[in-house]
């Protein structure tokens, strides 16, 4: 029967319409949208508007002015100097909810200023209450609200990837009373808005309760470039009257902060995670589009079943038409001109229709036609009758000929190895005897009728074929009818495709990408999706924690033992963790050592700290580690639904940060997620940026701190100083930087990098006749364990790289507590080249005097914090001269560092100290200036012991 002649085509158009129909009620495909969306939006931006200037609390501003936040006469002289400029209007991201109790004077002078001013907006903003179902709207001061022009919320929606796309022009409390803070600021400057507002208005629910927070006029913000992008003129220059008076007169003004590590930052479209904008921009982009009335609209649910409706009927008589590497061709053309009408409306007549539904209708059509194609061709090839032995019996599939009446005629050795039956053996016999065939395992064996019924004829069913009384085989049937060229019926075709294969591939390949291979427990992704449908399916008011862990000192467990031994580890935890269904909904292992897992709703009897206890036991539950017991501890970082947030992406990510937090405390330790929590990730973030901005450049900046001789004042070596520019000026602090690059495995490339510089700035120092004795590095317990950095040290030292110059690496005593032997018979081996090692921070650690006695350290540095309390502690002076003593009769040379004073020079020149290290001699300094310091002092620094 022809295709077209059948009710396929019905079938098909109906299946095409199902499909959009779904898809386009539901947001299965909502990512895949989004991601469309942002592509536009990366497509359409605009120019800079001139009648826009941000006041910006930047870096700059908070180095002059100090530490934020700022007293409040600083704001009202900044807003008198900004009235002289006569702004069109002025707004403020920033709340002043809370009176200055130790300066009221300064809330009346700020007060007289926006009086003064006249076109002032300030934002209210939504807290919540002693629960997250407990919500408040949180106005100015009284005496701000009357002096204000206006009042604006600032209220920003995250979407399911934590996106920021969309914007409310109305939003309050039980009804949506407050505008958007960037339409007040666009009405008190009178700007001619379109008439009526643009946006989708939310349903009246007038029964849904008290304490809701209503949201009204939806619209899609109209991104105009990337963060950054508006004007802006610095706040520490609008206070001292340093900015051109015609940049402020006649635009809108918003003041607000846009330093890393202060107030919001959003992720939208243009920036996703990797650069939010701060949250003044983000309500400058909404002004901007309220003023050009460039805003973009989503088209409504009814709208998009209109138009999906049309344009598949519009294409599918293609389906008709076209067929084989046409109807392809047709098929990529009809999606590629539909992302271009979707772009298109999207661009000019502003506004978004998701393309996902239609796209993913014609790939259905696409597919289901292909599969009648390939029906169609088996049923001609069968007709054909004429010499197909050779063909069918090559093939994989097992392919039986049988009669009207449903007797076997033939079969194909590929169907008598499936049946255990020889074709002579089965002619004649009943398809239904040789071919026993079942729904599932507890339906009986299909007859005949049933086999050769309509019902199976299309593409194939799924069953179990029956070999034995207990072998049951995954099989798939397709039954094809012969019939003469007069149309009457000869016969059937079946084809048998085995499954047992393709079912078990599919169901490991299927774990294998959504389990972790060590533990098997579900990944990130998998992981992700189930907790998204736990929280769905509970009540809101229900709480449930996400906690996550890494197992303390899983690193030495796997450098120690072995990678083998460390995957049993995670193999254990695994087993463990899945036993727990009782206290965990769900659990995952991340990576690495990282496992999460989501609490059963929490109540009385089962509170966050009992499952945390009941965690740590389960871990402390010896496990053999190299025919050893061992007990487990591990960090924790906790996220509370509601509490935190509602988002299953976001819940998963804040209780990272809190791990990160609880790991900075040390091992065994607890930490919940807080706002400020956040403000350090944004700092992590951005150094770890800072870290792989060196490692791509192939540089790390270096400086060098002299190392003195105590009796007479040579200098006989430097401490090489790793340093990481910030941008803001100056430099990140080593204690801040050193653990983010521990803690991301960057270290061990910033520790090469380092060598290279060292070993570059040397060469430069000898040709200017400098003659250094011995460079100073410090190096961790993770450069020694890592293979790159150990064989590039040691291939530095075996070219003779560093000439004369001796080579010192400074370790401290954590290295050498594990005894890990990979670490000693390396540290042994870097000896054997040439390397020395000095013992750093001395006196600090409990093993302190066990490791003065080590032969691997042929110098010791007295920790600084020794040197400092030589001037307010006597009985420090009694410590010093015992290390000392102990270390000279070791045959060590002392070293003590951080040595500020006269004073501390004095007492420790008099306790024999060898060497000395300190501002008192010289600040680290850069390679030219250590060259001209050398030079300029000849090789020696004398101090003036008369200050």
């Amino acid at each position: 029967m022809r295709f077209v002649e059948s009710d396929h085509p019905t079938i098909l158009a109906g299946a095409m319409l199902l499909a959009a129909f779904f898809l386009t009620l539901t947001d299965f495909l909502g990512s895949f949208d989004r991601m469309i969306y942002d592509a536009f939006m990366r497509n359409s931006q605009t120019s800079t508007p001139e009648d826009i200037v941000i006041v910006s609390i930047d870096q700059k501003s908070l180095a002059k002015l100090g530490r934020w936040p700022w007293r409040r006469s600083v704001h009202a002289d900044m807003l008198e100097k900004l009235t002289e400029a006569a702004p069109k209007a002025v707004a403020f991201d920033i709340a002043f909810a809370e009176p200055d109790l130790g300066h009221p004077e300064d809330d009346r002078k700020l007060a007289d200023a926006i009086r003064s001013n006249g076109k002032v907006v300030l934002p209210i903003l939504l807290e919540h209450g002693s629960s997250d179902l407990d919500l408040r709207e949180t106005l100015p001061l009284p005496q701000y609200t009357e002096a204000a022009a206006a009042i604006g919320h600032v209220d920003t929606e995250l979407e399911a990837d934590g996106i920021v796309r969309s914007a409310f022009l109305f939003a309050g409390l039980d009804r949506p009373q407050w505008p958007a803070l960037s339409l007040a600021l666009a009405r008190t400057g009178d700007a001619e808005l379109p008439t009526p507002l643009p946006g989708v208005q939310a349903p009246d629910f007038p029964h849904a309760g008290s304490g809701v927070w209503r949201l009204d006029h939806h619209i899609l913000v109209n991104f105009g470039g990337q963060p950054g992008h508006f004007n802006r003129i610095s706040y520490t220059d609008i206070l001292s009257g340093n900015f051109p008076r015609e940049e402020i007169a006649d635009r809108f003004v918003l003041i607000g902060v846009t330093a890393v590590g202060l107030g919001d930052h959003i992720p939208t479209p243009l920036s996703a995670n990797s650069q939010p904008v701060s949250g003044v921009e983000f309500n400058a982009e909404l002004l901007d589009n309220l003023l050009r009335n460039r805003m973009r609209l989503p088209s409504s649910e009814t709208a998009r079943i209109i138009a999906n409706t049309a344009l598949i009927l519009l294409l599918f008589p293609t389906f008709l038409i076209l067929g084989g590497r046409t109807l392809t061709v047709s098929a990529l053309i009809s999606i590629a001109l539909l992302l271009t009408v979707s772009y298109l409306v999207f661009l000019h007549a502003r506004y978004w229709h998701p393309p996902s539904p239609v796209i993913a209708a014609l790939v259905i059509g696409f597919l289901l036609f292909n599969l009648r194609n390939l029906n169609a061709m088996l049923r001609r090839a069968v007709d054909l009758d004429v010499d197909y032995r050779a063909a069918i019996d090559s093939s994989s599939d097992g392919i039986i000929k049988a009669t009207v009446d449903g007797e076997v005629v033939e079969m194909n050795r590929s169907a008598e190895r499936m049946l255990g039956v020889t074709a002579r053996h089965a002619a004649g016999r009943p398809v239904s005897d040789v071919v026993k065939l079942r729904a599932s395992m507890d339906s009986g064996v299909l007859n005949r009728d049933e086999i050769f019924s309509s019902t199976f004829t299309s593409g194939g069913k799924r069953l179990l074929l029956s070999t034995s009384a207990t072998k049951h085989v995954p099989v798939k049937l397709a039954c094809s009818p012969l019939s003469t060229g007069d149309g009457e019926s000869k016969g059937f075709v079946l084809a048998i495709t085995s499954r047992q294969r393709e079912a078990s591939l599919v169901e490991r390949i299927s774990y294998q990408s959504t389990h972790n291979s060590a533990s098997g427990l579900p990944d990130h992704d998998l992981f992700r999706r189930q907790l998204f449908e736990y929280i769905d399916s509970i009540d809101a008011r229900k709480r449930v924690a996400i906690i996550q862990f890494n197992v303390d000192r899983f690193r030495q467990i796997n450098h120690a033992a072995g990678r083998d031994i460390g995957n049993a580890v995670l193999k254990t935890i695994g087993n463990r963790l899945s036993g727990e269904r009782h206290l965990a909904a769900t659990v995952g292992h991340l990576a690495g050592d990282t496992f999460i897992l989501a609490t059963t709703a929490l109540d009385k009897q089962n509170t966050v700290e009992r499952v945390l206890e009941h965690l740590r036991g389960l871990l402390a539950r010896p496990i053999e580690i190299d025919g050893h017991p061992t007990q487990l501890t591990a960090c924790f970082g906790v996220s509370l639904y509601p509490g935190d947030t509602l988002e299953a992406n976001t819940l998963i990510r804040q209780s990272d940060i809190a791990l990160q937090r609880s790991k900075q405390f040390g091992p065994n330790r607890v930490a919940f997620f807080s706002s400020g929590m956040q403000l350090a990730a944004n700092r992590t973030i951005e150094i770890e940026a800072l870290i792989a901005d060196c490692i791509e450049k192939g540089n790390i900046a270096t400086q060098y701190q002299p190392i003195i001789r105590s009796s007479d004042g040579l200098i006989v070596g430097v401490e090489a100083l790793m340093r990481l520019p910030d941008p803001i000026g100056g430099f990140v602090r080593p204690i801040e930087f050193i653990p983010i690059a521990e803690g991301i495995g960057q270290i061990e490339k910033l520790g090469k990098l380092q060598l290279n510089r060292i070993v570059q700035d040397l060469i430069r120092l000898r040709a200017l006749d400098v003659a250094i004795q011995r460079v100073c590095v410090n190096v961790s317990p993770h450069q020694i364990a890592d293979r790159d950095f150990y064989t590039y040290a040691m291939k530095l030292l075996a070219e003779k790289a560093f000439n004369d110059t001796e080579l010192v690496f400074e370790l401290t005593e954590d290295v050498l507590l594990e005894r890990d032997p990979v670490i000693t018979d390396r540290l042994a081996s870097l000896k054997g080249a040439g390397a020395r090692f000095a013992l750093d921070d001395f006196g600090t650690g409990y093993n302190s005097m066990q490791q003065l006695r080590s032969d691997d350290f042929s110098l010791l540095k007295i920790d600084m914090s020794f040197v400092r309390d030589l001037e307010t502690r006597p009985e420090t002076r009694a410590i010093t001269a015992a290390i000392i003593n102990m270390a000279h009769s070791l045959h060590e040379t002392v070293i003590a560092e951080g040595v500020e004073t006269i004073h501390q020079y004095r007492v420790l020149r008099g306790q024999r100290c060898d060497e000395l290290q300190g501002f008192l001699f010289s600040r680290p300094l850069d390679v030219n200036p250590l060259a001209e310091f050398y030079l300029v002092n000849g090789g020696t620094v004398t101090v003036d012991e008369s200050r």
